[in-house]
């Protein structure tokens, strides 16, 4: 590729890419692998180019993802983002219930405890010795 500078900004550029779609599923990688090979063969055939002539050339990050979002199967969209919601919601479930889970198992030993401190004998042994009488 380019200098180091470049590899650093296509990077950030890639990743900016990758958190902007609302879902990122096989046929976002194989978009952004497709773009990375087009961006590869931009750089070799323009070796002094600089990360803002690429930019320049293929645009925003956000414009990129908003051209795919038009462009892409609508019903494939809303499959990807309705599962990637009850993914989301089944894990907001575990955390919760794991968390009430643990809160109980506390309450409960805290309760124990209580309870066998209530019931706590003290035990002194006594010793009690007769001395003879001669």
């Amino acid at each position: 590729m380019g200098s180091i500078s470049i590899d650093n900004g296509l990077k950030h550029y890639f990743k900016e890419i990758k958190l902007l779609f609302p879902v990122y599923g096989d046929e976002e990688k194989k978009f952004i692998a497709h773009y990375k090979a087009d961006i590869n063969e931009y750089i070799i055939s323009n070796p002094d180019s600089s990360y803002e002539q690429i930019v320049l050339t293929f645009g925003e990050p956000k414009t990129i993802v908003s051209r795919y979002m038009a462009e892409a199967d609508a019903e494939y969209l809303y499959k990807q983002i309705r599962t990637a919601r009850f993914i989301r919601i089944g894990i907001v479930v575990i955390v919760i219930a794991v968390v009430v889970a643990a809160a109980s198992i506390v309450v409960i030993k805290y309760a124990d405890f209580v309870k066998g401190q209530a019931q706590y004998i003290d035990r002194e042994v006594t010793e009690i010795t007769t001395e003879s009488v001669e």
